[in-house]
């Protein structure tokens, strides 16, 4: 299955049936996201971003190219940790800047081991293929939400092991101790320049080409 194009088409017909996700199939799913890229029903961006992994899940779906494992030693961030420098290039999506510093929130996530990084893991929502980053409010182990940890997070759903956040753990800090190499710059961050309120279609679009070349270079 290649990347649909979102249709503007002024002759597409579209419903106001505001059909929640949990009961949609994936076909289903696409006229979902029609209607909120559209205008036609109130834009969720969550939704949206649900809609984005399950077309990027499907077009690797059986794919011999893909290593999951690689995937997983991806190393996680919060937004807050890394400090973007100058622009180096700027595609038809997004902007590369490079990162002069990266500034880990260190309290108890990594003091603690394993164990509490796990704990950080889970209030981000923070699975091993979603590539999420992780939540600010997480590293600083402050609550995320008011729902009990045990009733918003199954633990069945936790695909991280030990392994994996040793790895994690290893990874943050060596890239934070390493970022800079002879006064330049060794990593760079992609970042898409458009928002859903800007131009809802452009951003939707531009979160699975993102999403897709995040996963070809892991």
């Amino acid at each position: 299955m290649k990347l649909f194009p979102v249709s503007s088409n002024s002759g597409d017909i579209f419903t106001d049936d505001t059909t929640l996700r949990e009961n949609t199939t994936f076909e289903d799913g696409r006229q979902v996201v029609h209607n909120m890229l559209s205008g036609k029903v109130l834009l969720q961006e969550d939704v949206l971003a649900s809609y984005a992994a399950d077309e990027v899940e499907s077009l690797f779906k059986n794919s011999a190219l893909i290593n999951e494992d690689a995937e997983g030693r991806i190393t996680r961030f919060g937004k807050e940790e890394l400090f973007p420098g100058r622009t180096l290039g700027k595609g038809g999506y997004s902007t590369v800047r490079e990162v002069y510093a990266v500034n880990l929130s260190h309290s108890k996530s990594e003091e603690g081991g394993t164990n509490h990084f796990g704990t950080v893991l889970r209030r981000s929502n923070c699975k091993k293929k979603s590539l999420t980053c992780l939540k600010k409010k997480a590293l600083k182990g402050k609550k995320v939400t008011s729902a009990p940890m045990e009733d918003k997070y199954d633990d069945d759903i936790f695909d991280w092991n030990e392994n994996d956040m040793v790895d994690q753990i290893h990874d943050r800090n060596s890239i934070a101790k390493h970022c800079m190499r002879g006064g330049k710059s060794r990593y760079a961050i992609k970042k898409l320049h458009s928002s859903f309120d800007e131009n809802p279609k452009q951003h939707f679009n531009g979160i699975i080409d993102l999403a897709v070349e995040a996963r070809f270079l892991a």
